[in-house]
């Protein structure tokens, strides 16, 4: 059996972007770091395992948490813009929904995100055909700025 696509859009570099212009900015922490630079350190993963990450949101590793023998992760390259938030979203949702439409009819997927990658993957789930939303296996998103309060 092969592995099921999970697509996942990470959340905004606030800290390191500003109006699309990158900042060099020392977070300055490091946990358990094997010496590659400040602003890098484990997570740690449910499994009990640490995975690593140099802080970027780009990098983050919950993709990589996943059990390889089951998921295929596919990190979504958009632009995770603060301004305009809701171009970038719709190009993350447009990037997202032409990963899903190039799978054969029948093939299975997930879709996962944070922050601004989360409100991209609710856009995706509000735009997927009835016969590609058969195909959702399910989603885990967070900190979804676009949610609902209460």
């Amino acid at each position: 059996m092969s592995r099921i696509p999970f697509f996942h859009c990470h959340g905004t570099a606030y800290l390191f972007r500003w109006f699309g212009v990158p900042l060099d900015v020392d977070i300055n922490f490091v946990i358990n770091s094997p010496g590659e630079g400040s602003g890098s350190f484990y997570v740690a993963g449910l499994n009990g395992q640490k995975y690593w990450w140099d802080g970027f949101p780009a990098n983050d590793p919950f993709p990589d948490m996943l059990d390889p023998n089951i998921w295929r992760p596919v990190r979504i390259k958009y632009p995770a813009a603060f301004f305009p938030i809701g171009l970038s979203i719709n190009f993350g949702r447009d990037a997202v929904l032409a990963e899903i439409n190039a799978l054969p009819a029948g093939t299975p997927f997930a879709l996962g995100g944070y922050s601004q990658g989360a409100a991209v993957m609710v856009s995706v789930c509000n735009s997927l055909s009835a016969a590609r939303r058969a195909d959702l296996l399910g989603a885990v998103m967070f900190g979804n700025p676009r949610r609902k309060v209460d």
